[in-house]
């Protein structure tokens, strides 16, 4: 699905274009709707969402950049040798800080944490490097919907450029889209929403994803046989 085709769903939804706020145009209001479907689409820890990447360390600075569409950890490992590095707390990582407690040989990191600063992550990292490296983490991280900018700021966002939900996740998306567009005009929005989640088409899309198991019923006895 491309914004084109995004846009062409609101529209349908409440046949024409959708209702303004002062100063708001049209085509900002339809985007807006887009967000916020696809905000509430990626709520969940969908596995499509995921992604990899490595993550470098800079000498005597404790922090380190994340991607620019970081939301969650899923797993973060050392590359130096493959083992997980331990997700701890800001309070546990302040007290590391404060009590001066070592600096990192080459790679080896123990434990991370991240925080928000202005509105951006960090990861913070102890010990503290000693050097400049690159590729030190392996960064397994589910990434947030890559916000459409102002359409009438002069943003690169064409009608043609292609949405993130993949194939298997667009009807839900679409769903979503209706329902937003027409729970933002008549104010039922909450109840638009609780019929799709209690549905058939997002318990299809979970299984697809993977993220939630088909139920095969009472599982019967090996009768004698080994399990595998």
């Amino acid at each position: 699905m491309n914004l084109g085709d995004a846009k062409s769903h609101v529209r349908h939804a409440i046949g024409g274009y959708p209702s303004v706020a002062p100063g708001q145009t049209v085509n900002q209001r339809t985007i807006e709707v887009i967000n916020h479907a696809g905000r509430h689409l990626y709520a969940r820890p969908w596995r499509f969402r995921e992604a990899t990447t490595t993550l470098n360390t800079n000498a005597d600075l404790r922090t380190v950049g994340m991607p620019r569409r970081y939301e969650e950890v899923v797993s973060l490992t050392r590359t130096v040798d493959g083992e997980s590095v331990e997700l701890t707390t800001a309070e546990d990582m302040d007290r590391l800080f404060d009590g001066n407690s070592g600096t990192s040989i080459s790679g080896y990191i123990n434990r991370a944490t991240v925080a928000w600063v202005a509105g951006n992550p960090q990861l913070l990292v102890w010990p503290t490097p000693t050097t400049t490296e690159t590729s030190v983490l392996r960064l397994r991280y589910r990434q947030s919907w890559d916000t459409i900018s102002d359409p009438d700021g002069g943003d690169a966002w064409g009608d043609t450029r292609r949405l993130d939900p993949p194939p298997y996740a667009e009807q839900v998306f679409i769903a979503y889209l209706r329902a937003f567009a027409v729970g933002y005009e008549d104010e039922g929005l909450n109840e638009r929403i609780a019929v799709i989640e209690a549905g058939p088409l997002l318990q299809t899309t979970l299984m697809k994803d993977g993220i939630q198991s088909r139920d095969v019923g009472r599982l019967k006895p090996q009768r004698g046989r080994t399990f595998r």
